[in-house]
């Protein structure tokens, strides 16, 4: 097959997001389809060796946030208040205490609610902002393509996020009428952090590539079920498929084969957490709650939690509210290479999630590039809802522990005597048990997943869509 994907993220390896697209195009291209990826261009030394047998055709560098801000016209800027003006009144009276109080609304509830409201005020503008740069960038760079460069393909193969991803690869689709569409949303595009004005564009959005694509693909059954509890998209039920973000096993083994091995003997326990903090409810307290449990009782106990990414500062936030911001070491960014290195080191990998009745599925890329460290995962899911897709999976398939803050108290008595028996191991110069079910870590490994992909791409699956838009 002649396969297009579509990637924003791709060129620079260090974003989990490019994982994905990055392993399957080397796959595809090993089993013989000739994978052509359309991506913007990087800074040279933020570009990664392209995948042997995979041609990159390099679209405009995709737009940056703050310059397309500064650069905004007076309709565009008009345009995104409108999005956010239903809220001025709410505005208008949480801003006043007068007011405030003329509602009903007592101090320390106004501040609170007018601080929520202009959250979810910037995240909406900020989301929107992001679309319509994504669909005028992706317009540009279809105007300089010609033709023979963008049609002929069997198949296209979009991966979002962000947004540029999905309207590129609808572009593609639209230019090779027949082809097969699998677009790969991974994550609901409709959050509950924004506002309903800027829900209704991403419902919009999200309903349109489903509409038009063959297939689409998602990272969890917890996303396909937040995407169909939209009426309109239920009747699509059966073209949305669940493939996970996962790892290719041999790659890191190599890099795994290359880096030192841990120290033997008696140490301190090394927890390690490699990449972004989402700010939206993602949380390392409780880990620190519980290792500031185990001090208490054992001053002496040894504890390191290793960062790398840009947002040291956030995991030394988490330790200061126990006094314990001396335990972090803060590895800033690291390479690929850098991080599966790190990631070997470590006793324990750290993964953050939540899930709540109006979030559920989250389920971070991390946790597949974990599984292949074949170190025992500690999984931490704040929110209101128990029962996380992530917790099933690290106790189904064996690999570490999950707390829950749904789960109270006792949730965090349990990880505290979990990690307080890895710290006793540790103490003893002994590795922390590791025995997962292999047949259920081999699910997320990147061969079993492109197989599974390769069978969407198929041609003539379009065909079998009747309300294909396409057709």
């Amino acid at each position: 097959m002649r396969i297009a994907i579509s990637a924003v993220q791709f060129s620079n390896d260090r974003p989990i997001g490019s994982k994905r697209p990055r392993a399957l195009a080397q796959l595809l291209a090993e089993r013989g389809h000739d994978v052509t990826v359309f991506t913007p261009w990087t800074e040279p030394h933020e570009t990664a060796p392209v995948p042997p047998g995979v041609t990159v055709r390099t679209l405009p560098p995709y737009p940056s946030a703050a310059r397309e801000q500064q650069s905004a016209s007076l309709w565009r800027r008009a345009l995104l208040f409108a999005f956010v003006a239903p809220t001025v009144p709410r505005a208008t009276v949480l801003s006043s205490p007068r007011l405030s109080r003329l509602f009903g609304i007592g101090a320390d509830r106004r501040e609170s609610a007018f601080e929520e409201l202009n959250k979810r005020r910037k995240l909406t503008v900020d989301r929107v902002r992001s679309l319509l740069d994504a669909r005028r960038w992706a317009s540009q760079a279809g105007d300089q393509l010609t033709a023979s460069e963008t049609t002929g393909f069997d198949a296209i193969l979009s991966t979002y996020a962000p947004f540029g991803s999905l309207i590129f690869g609808r572009l593609l689709a639209r230019r090779n009428q027949g082809s097969t569409w699998v677009s790969d949303i991974r994550d609901a595009m409709v959050v509950p952090s924004i506002l309903w004005t800027g829900r209704v564009v991403m419902a919009f959005q999200e309903r349109k590539a489903i509409r038009e694509a063959s297939t689409i693909t998602v990272v969890s059954e917890g996303v396909k079920h937040s995407i169909l509890e939209q009426r309109a998209n239920r009747r699509f039920a059966d073209a949305i498929v669940v493939l996970p973000n996962g790892f290719l096993d041999r790659d890191q083994r190599a890099d795994r084969a290359a880096a030192e091995p841990a120290a033997a003997g008696p140490a301190p326990l090394r927890i390690g957490y490699t990449g972004q903090i989402y700010a939206e409810g993602r949380d390392a307290t409780p880990l620190f709650r519980a290792i500031d449990a185990i001090r208490q009782g054992h001053p002496a106990t040894r504890v390191e939690v290793h960062y790398a990414g840009n947002q040291g500062h956030l995991m030394t936030a988490f330790a200061a509210t126990f006094g314990l911001e001396d335990l972090v070491v803060d590895h800033g960014m690291l390479s690929h290479a850098q991080a599966v290195e790190l990631q070997d080191s470590m006793d324990l990998l750290l993964v953050l999630s939540w899930n709540r009745r109006n979030s559920q599925g989250i389920i971070s890329g991390k946790f597949g590039e974990y599984l292949a460290a074949e170190k025992p995962i500690l999984a931490l899911v704040t929110g209101d809802l128990a029962g996380a897709e992530l917790s099933s999976l690290v106790r189904t398939m064996n690999v570490g522990h999950a707390w829950e803050e749904a789960s109270g108290d006792d949730a965090q008595k349990k990880l505290t005597e979990f990690l307080h028996g890895a710290v006793r191991a540790r103490e003893a110069g002994e590795p922390l048990a590791y025995e997962p079910d292999e047949d259920e870590r081999a699910t997320f490994d990147y061969e079993t997943i492109t197989s599974r992909f390769e069978r969407l791409l198929a041609p003539g699956r379009d065909g079998d869509r009747p309300d294909s838009s396409r057709r």
